[in-house]
């Protein structure tokens, strides 16, 4: 199998730098490409800011208590 990079420029250096600038998703900005490839904790979410964060925490320990058998995907 070819894999074929498309992007809008032949990048040759720093691949996933160069085709996340090129996609629009990173910014030239030096700070912001520091905190995406450098994350700290001040650049963490508060985990009760997510969605259904709450409901998947009772869930989960309900489970627990009972004994179930947890199966657990990572995405």
């Amino acid at each position: 199998m070819k894999i074929v990079k498309r992007t809008k420029s032949d990048i040759k250096e720093d691949f996933v730098e160069n085709l996340l600038l090129d996609r629009g998703i990173l910014e030239k900005d030096e700070d912001f490409f520091n905190k995406f490839f450098n994350p700290t904790k001040d650049n963490e979410l508060a985990p009760e800011l997510l969605d259904n964060m709450e409901e998947g925490y009772q869930l989960f320990k309900k489970h627990l208590e009972k004994g179930s058998k947890i199966y657990l995907v990572v995405d």
